[in-house]
């Protein structure tokens, strides 16, 4: 059910994984104290899902979130405490099924 991917360009380019889970492979780049999102194309993934994502390897101590969630896809927005290392570090996810109701 999982994968991985590792994302090219720079760390806001849109990364393409179809899987429930799996590990995201960030582009190599000095940490930052300032938020930047990217997309994450997921055709698992249903509007009413919730993401859990968690920092998997790295030596900055990233803090991110999942930001928006569409059918088709969600964004992660993350940045530093602090460290300015260059790397690239590793972020987990899994996709939660849900529903709401009325």
């Amino acid at each position: 059910a999982g994968g991985v991917v590792t994302q090219t360009g720079s760390r806001t380019t849109t990364v393409v994984i179809n899987k429930s889970s799996g590990a995201i492979t960030l582009f190599s780049a000095a940490g930052s104290a300032t938020p930047a999102s990217f997309t994450v194309d997921n055709s698992t993934v249903a509007a009413t899902d919730v993401i859990i994502v968690n920092q998997k390897s790295g030596t900055d101590k990233y803090i991110m979130s999942v930001t928006s969630v569409t059918a088709g896809h969600f964004v992660i927005t993350s940045y530093t405490t602090g460290g300015t290392t260059t790397e690239q570090p590793i972020f987990s996810f899994a996709v939660l099924k849900a529903v709401t109701s009325s």
